[in-house]
């Protein structure tokens, strides 16, 4: 009977039914009598609550007992779908720091990570990373580097991050070696033949890097390399990794991150001195392009990078290639887009409380508010998160020039764009009734609601 036109239609009636009509928590309700009494129900049935962070309001616990249910009655099934659902799960478990919920619910990604990559499993390497889960960020990422390498369903290097992440711890290690005086051959040989298996070419590039960890920043020599912009990022890049863990005990993994966020742009080479000083709306402007502003999906990725760039700068200062007038405009011009930054996203601090765990410097031009006010936004909504955030003590800096350059950039615009993180521009959402699965989606594209953006 499962393939005749009534049951199909049946299906969707019922699911329009609890789409539409039933609350979110009624709607699971429903379900989990369904999955206790009748477990093999037919699983298009339940799909629908798989899209889990369209349903805020449900119980936490309740959740988690859903997803471990169906988990265990069709684990095929819940392995092909899982990604929204365990996004929210994960989310609570790293809010609360529940370390065991967090490593639980890491296995569950290990085992199918090419479905969720986009949605939940590289925000949850960098949720480790951030947190200071280091040996948890490299178990998940010798997990699943290999099966994201050899994926025919996605494009691009979906790997890149996690054999990037194994590749920077084994680097530290040959880093330690070296600073306890230890510069056998043989250990970089071991390193070598470690990272090969990763995919890395045996080029020159390794040797290079080997010469860098065993040397001091050698400004003359630097200045030299400014025709190959590769090769001197390569050399900033490891002379910062290594101040940062000389000076604040930082993980490798960590302090890339904080410089990935400039890596290979040429906006920070605008002559050939290098003087990394850039206005504050190029700032804004490069760092803005790479959030995703429709989904939004690697929005802690992009905040905690984001927050370490005054230590980049701090570097750059040390090495003397900004100072004076310069570097006191680019500390303003950070802590100001910091300042934007969590006002944008100011009902979802909660998610950011790892960067009261980092290290405090005196280059940091913005007071950072307590983690429990952080904590609070939780349960806000953007209005009331929004007016939490008004209520915050910041004293910024340069404010008021920025925002004179900010005014002065907008009325040499003629054309719509983006509004970055420092406009008081919010879309307008309109409030009504839920849309129907079979409805017209909304977006126009002409598609039912359910085959469109449902899932988005």
């Amino acid at each position: 009977m499962k393939n005749t036109n009534w049951y199909e239609k049946d299906i969707e009636e019922v699911l329009d039914f609890y789409y539409t009509e039933l609350s979110e928590e009624q709607m699971l309700e429903h379900l989990m009598f369904w999955l206790d009494n009748f477990p093999n129900l037919d699983f298009e049935w339940v799909n629908m609550m798989l899209d889990i962070n369209a349903h805020d309001n449900m119980p936490i616990q309740t959740i988690i007992d859903f997803a471990d249910k169906l988990h265990v009655i069709n684990p095929e099934y819940y392995l092909e779908h899982y990604e929204f659902i365990e996004k929210q799960i994960l989310d609570y478990a790293f809010h609360i720091q529940d370390i065991e919920l967090i490593k639980k619910r890491i296995d569950i990604l290990k085992q199918s990570p090419v479905i969720g990559v986009d949605i939940v499993v590289k925000d949850s390497l960098y949720r480790l990373i951030y947190y200071g889960n280091y040996d948890l960020a490299r178990e998940l990422s010798n997990a699943v580097w290999k099966p994201l390498a050899e994926s025919d369903q996605i494009y691009g290097y979906p790997e890149y991050p996690f054999i990037m992440t194994i590749y920077l711890h084994k680097l530290e290690e040959q880093y330690q070696f070296v600073k306890n005086g230890d510069k056998a051959k043989t250990k970089w040989e071991g390193f070598l033949s470690e990272i090969l298996k990763l995919g890395f070419d045996n080029d020159k590039r390794l040797n290079y890097i080997r010469d860098i960890l065993n040397s001091n920043f050698d400004k003359e020599y630097f200045l030299n390399l400014s025709d190959d912009n590769d090769i001197q990022m390569i050399y900033l890049n490891i002379h910062f990794i290594k101040y940062m863990k000389d000076n604040y005990d930082v993980p490798f993994a960590l302090s890339e991150l904080w410089f990935n966020i400039i890596n290979k742009n040429e906006l920070f080479f605008n002559n050939k001195k290098c003087n990394f000083f850039i206005p504050y709306i190029k700032l804004d402007n490069q760092i803005t392009q790479q959030y995703d502003n429709f989904f939004g999906t690697n929005q802690i990725e992009v905040f905690g990078k984001m927050w370490g760039l005054h230590f980049v700068y701090e570097f750059f200062n040390h090495i003397k290639l900004i100072d004076g007038d310069d570097y006191q405009t680019m500390k303003e011009n950070i802590a100001f887009f910091k300042f934007a930054f969590m006002k944008a996203m100011s009902n979802n601090l909660w998610k950011f409380t790892f960067i009261h765990s980092w290290p405090n410097s005196k280059d940091d031009c913005i007071t950072l508010p307590e983690k429990t006010a952080f904590d609070k936004t939780f349960d806000m909504d953007y209005k009331q998160a929004n007016a939490l955030f008004e209520s915050f003590p910041f004293d910024l800096k340069g404010s008021e020039r920025i925002e004179e350059e900010i005014i002065q950039d907008e009325k040499s615009k003629d054309d719509y764009i983006m509004p970055p993180f420092y406009s008081e521009k919010t879309p307008y959402i309109k409030e009504g009734a839920k849309i129907g699965r079979n409805d017209p989606c909304p977006c126009g594209s002409g598609k039912k609601y359910k085959n469109c953006c449902l899932n988005k």
